[in-house]
């Protein structure tokens, strides 16, 4: 990813799902959030120490970006860690799509770094 063509690919593919994939299917990472922390309590998991307050920020987060005209509109993967995208020589490739869905479009942007180390 590092290399200006392959991430220009990486962009591109990104657009295509944003602008051209069309579902009737709705993702929320916030809900997401909701649904593995009590998911954990439900088993018994000892939660991470810290973890109010995080959740605390991420419901910020999260006030602060529904106000956006975006939120909801856009079509997204909602998951491109990098073992979720293929590159053979040519082409990029997504998979894993079980969060797609209509969602916060800039939730890729924490993703990034992870998909270009």
């Amino acid at each position: 990813m590092l290399n200006p063509e392959i991430m220009k690919k990486f962009t591109g593919a990104l657009k295509l799902i944003h602008d051209n994939i069309k579902v009737d299917r709705i993702f929320s990472i916030y809900d997401q959030f909701d649904k593995y922390i009590k998911a954990a309590k439900i088993t018994g998991m000892e939660l991470p120490g810290g973890l109010d307050k995080v959740m605390d920020e991420v419901e910020k987060i999260e006030e602060m970006r529904s106000e956006s005209k975006l939120l909801y509109k856009v079509f997204c993967h909602n998951d491109t860690f990098q073992n979720n995208i293929l590159y053979d020589g040519n082409n990029i490739y997504f998979i894993d799509w079980e969060y797609c869905g209509y969602g916060d479009v800039f939730l890729i942007l924490p993703i990034l770094p992870t998909v270009l180390a």
